[in-house]
């Protein structure tokens, strides 16, 4: 048994540069390959997927691992399944990360959403009336991270941006041990300060994810 806390996690956030970065396709492998032109990404670019033929990946993000000629290692990515990963990928884009901004100050981050949802019915046939389930969808999972105000912090003016721009993020969570998560959706921020007696004022950010978390083992 392996118990672990989050003490000690950092959070930090990139913008995603415009330039797309083509693959013709990406191997059905553990880590997966991602066919790209030679040096066009190197080891340790954050990248997200943008890959409509497997929707399973589109949307996702994560750092790229060893370099071979015409390829690289999109670490965390296991697409050895024939029933989520079918036949090839197809042609897809990759965007790279810009420079991340680390916050600190930070609260306890709350989640939400991936519920799995359901049908319930009956079946006609059945005399005994029995419900039955299947099923469906998934909320949509949210991080909301609280932040302790202070307008000098890189971070601060950095958020605001973000928000009003309105355009997706990767948002990375480095935990302790070098265990990193990245996730690709909308990062809103309220930096107007919350204040109550005798508690430091705080403002806070929201995140959106567009897809799943990808986990990049540490060493």
């Amino acid at each position: 048994m392996a118990l672990k806390l989050p003490k000690g996690t950092q959070f930090g956030f990139a913008p995603v540069v415009s330039t797309a970065i083509a693959t013709s396709a990406i191997s059905k492998a553990a880590p997966a390959l991602a066919s790209v032109a030679a040096n066009s990404v190197d080891t340790d670019d954050v990248v997200v997927i943008e890959l409509p033929g497997w929707p399973a990946l589109n949307n996702r993000a994560t750092r790229a691992g060893a370099e071979a000629t015409g390829s690289v290692e999109l670490l965390g990515i296991d697409t050895t399944d024939n029933v989520l990963f079918p036949a090839t990928s197809g042609a897809g884009v990759l965007r790279k990360a810009g420079a991340f901004v680390d916050l600190d100050q930070q609260g306890d981050p709350t989640t939400a959403g991936g519920e799995q949802q359901y049908w319930s019915g009956t079946l006609l046939e059945d005399p005994t009336g029995r419900q039955v389930q299947m099923p469906t969808f998934k909320n949509a999972k949210t991080i909301t991270l609280p932040l302790f105000y202070d307008p000098k912090k890189p971070w601060y003016s950095a958020l605001k941006n973000v928000d009003a721009k309105g355009e997706p993020v990767i948002l990375r969570a480095k935990l302790v041990g070098g265990d990193v998560l990245y996730w690709y959706g909308y990062l809103s921020y309220n930096g107007d300060p919350t204040m109550a007696a005798n508690t430091p004022m705080g403002t806070t950010a929201t995140f959106t994810a567009l897809a799943d978390s990808i986990l990049v083992e540490g060493a």
